[in-house]
């Protein structure tokens, strides 16, 4: 599933399936928002991907926009406009972009629509006609859409609209399409820095919120998600980003970072040689008898007729003293 769009009592659903539980159902379904039943009535059928749905605002239509050329056997070039109730295509609306559609929004009077592909493009569609208000060009996709009052807001993967610097985010009179000059949020102008917007909504006329594939948004670190408040409906300027603060201001949580209060002390480790000399060291202030059999510190870098002659040499001067004491009359230890 690709888009949803709900009234009271139904659900409409887009997207690339071809089945909806166990009825067939191509890349459109509607479903009974009291009990999830599929509606058996509403069964239009698109040859192609549905990327995005809108209601209009009296419930009656529902607009859809994707990749598809056909809509129950009707040429329809990427967007349509469907019954709410049967799922019957609306004859008299019929703009053809004939580009991807991946964003759709309706109000009274116009469709607004994101277009992608070669087109580049955001438009204002009468909504009953589907003729052109306005169009305005980018160098790069419109994916996302918002409108809140006379304002629509516009995303995508673009830098310039129609010549002028405007990265990712714009906002634009809904009548006229022109450009809102008094807000400029600034994003990341490449993909190697991240950029670009895949999701707009407003509510209430105080809020835009934005999500994407971007790390930051006018210097502020913003990880795919931003908040925007204050009059986003055009009746005023102002639109505040609220906001993380800067990177540079943020504590480093790494372990072994420094910090305000001092470096971090290094931790000594000992050698595998330290560590042997240490064990034997201590293993001779325990006794003699702990030693034997044990091998020296260095001992295996000697060759081995050498190495043996050293143990045995050792094992005497540590155990002959004592033997020494029970051998018998006329015998020493050295003699064995």
């Amino acid at each position: 599933m690709n888009a949803l769009a709900a009234t009271a009592d139904r659900l409409y659903v887009g997207g690339a399936f071809l089945k909806a539980g166990l009825e067939s159902r191509s890349r459109l379904a509607a479903v009974s928002t009291a009990t999830a039943a599929l509606e058996p009535g509403w069964v239009p059928v698109a040859d192609g991907l549905v990327r995005t749905l809108s209601l209009s605002p009296d419930g009656a239509r529902v607009y859809a926009g994707g990749d598809f050329s056909t809509v129950s056997m009707q040429a329809r070039r990427n967007a349509v406009a469907l019954g709410t109730i049967a799922g019957d295509v609306i004859s008299d609306w019929r703009p053809d972009p004939g580009q991807p559609v991946f964003s759709l929004v309706a109000n009274d009077t116009s469709v607004y629509g994101a277009v992608g592909g070669s087109a580049n493009l955001v438009t204002a569609w009468d909504a009953t006609t589907a003729g052109a208000r306005w169009t305005r060009y980018s160098d790069g996709d419109f994916q996302a859409l918002a409108v809140s009052g006379n304002i629509v807001y516009a995303g995508g993967h673009f830098n310039k609209l129609e010549g002028e610097l405007r990265r990712k985010l714009i906002a634009l009179d809904r009548v006229s399409g022109a450009l809102r000059k008094d807000w400029k949020p600034k994003l990341p102008a490449t993909s190697t820095t991240w950029g670009g917007v895949w999701a707009l909504s407003t509510s209430g006329g105080t809020r835009l919120v934005v999500g994407g594939d971007f790390d930051n948004i006018s210097g502020f670190r913003q990880e795919h998600f931003a908040k925007f408040t204050g009059s986003i409906d055009g009746t005023a300027t102002t639109r505040r980003l609220r906001r993380s603060p800067p990177a540079s201001t943020r504590k480093p949580s790494a372990e072994g970072a420094s910090t305000s209060t001092g470096a971090r002390r290094p931790t000594t480790t000992r050698s595998p040689s330290t560590r042997s000399s240490v064990t034997a060291t201590r293993s001779r202030r325990r006794g003699d008898d702990e030693l034997l059999g044990q091998e020296r510190p260095g001992q295996h870098d000697l060759p081995l007729p050498r190495r043996r002659r050293r143990l045995r040499g050792e094992r005497f001067r540590r155990v002959g003293p004592r033997l020494g004491r029970h051998l018998p009359a006329g015998r020493d230890a050295s003699t064995g």
